[in-house]
C-alpha cells in the first residue's frame, strides 16, 4: 500500500505543525499497490525521468520505514 498525506485545507502547509493542522487534520488516502504501479506505469509511457524519481522516492521511503 502507499499512502498519500494532504491537508484539504491548504496544501503548502502540509509540512507545518500549527494550531490550524491541530483543528483541520490531514487525511490519509491509501492506494493499493497494484493501482499505483499501474498509474507509474502510465507515467513512464510519456515521462521515463519522472517516472524513474518516483521509483527512487518511493525506495527511500521504503527503505526509512523498515529502518525505522
Amino acid at each position: 500500500m502507499f499512502g498519500i498525506v494532504r491537508n484539504h485545507v491548504n496544501a503548502e502547509k502540509n509540512r507545518l505543525l500549527s494550531p490550524e493542522s491541530a483543528r483541520n487534520p490531514p487525511t490519509l488516502t491509501v492506494i493499493p499497490e497494484e493501482s499505483f504501479r499501474r498509474r507509474l506505469d502510465r507515467l513512464a509511457e510519456s515521462d521515463r525521468l519522472i517516472r524513474r524519481l518516483m521509483d527512487v522516492f518511493v525506495e527511500r521511503i521504503r527503505t526509512l520505514a523498515q529502518s525505522q
